[in-house]
């Protein structure tokens, strides 16, 4: 379970959220500048709160400012609208950094449902958006994190390949049952793929 009771304040934007994420996957929509990237920094260590608390399956990440768990020590497997791959190393070479063994998919399934083995060999500046993210999802797949953030990393996708990342992230959650939450401006990806949806107005829980 994660518990999440967090208040964050940047200039004259406030975030306060309270959630609580049983199982499954869980979207989020919201208007731009709603707080959808900052709370998931927030949940990523990227960003402190400033108070609340972040409890993941028992180990407290954050208590106000009293406790703080580095990026690092989280487990999360971040993927951003931007791919943000290593540029100097092949997408073969960027899939397999921080590979783990015990990873939900080998690499040879992911290559395959995600279509990308005509790339491998190529470098990151070559791709399109789309390539990019895809390449930059199943990085982040086969790292085997407890905790996955997408933000607005299906954006450049056409529906063909979303239907495919669909089909990953639902056969992910099914093997693993860990926790993927997902940030998008498309109403029909969300519902095609969540178990629940909530949506953020100027940093806080509407719905």
């Amino acid at each position: 379970m994660l518990l999440l009771d967090i208040q964050k304040k940047s200039g004259t934007f406030q975030l306060d959220v309270s959630l609580k994420i049983e199982k499954g996957i869980l979207g989020i929509k919201g208007p731009s500048g709603a707080g959808k990237s900052t709370l998931l920094d927030c949940l990523a260590g990227i960003s402190p709160i400033d108070s609340g608390e972040i409890i993941h399956f028992g180990k407290r990440w954050n208590q106000g400012n009293k406790i703080f768990t580095t990026p690092q020590k989280r487990d999360i497997g971040y993927v951003f609208q931007g791919s943000a791959l290593f540029p100097n190393m092949t997408v073969g070479e960027n899939l397999l950094f921080g590979h783990k063994s015990d990873a939900v998919f080998s690499p040879e399934e992911l290559i395959d449902k995600l279509e990308l083995q005509e790339y491998l060999d190529q470098t990151p500046n070559t791709l399109s958006g789309g390539q990019g993210q895809r390449v930059a999802l199943a990085r982040s797949i086969l790292s085997n994190p407890e905790l996955l953030l997408l933000d607005e990393a299906t954006s450049a996708l056409d529906r063909k390949t979303k239907t495919a990342v669909v089909e990953v992230l639902k056969e992910l959650d099914k093997r693993k049952q860990g926790k993927i939450i997902v940030v998008s401006h498309d109403d029909n990806f969300l519902n095609s793929l969540a178990h629940r949806v909530v949506e953020i107005e100027e940093g806080e829980l509407v719905k």
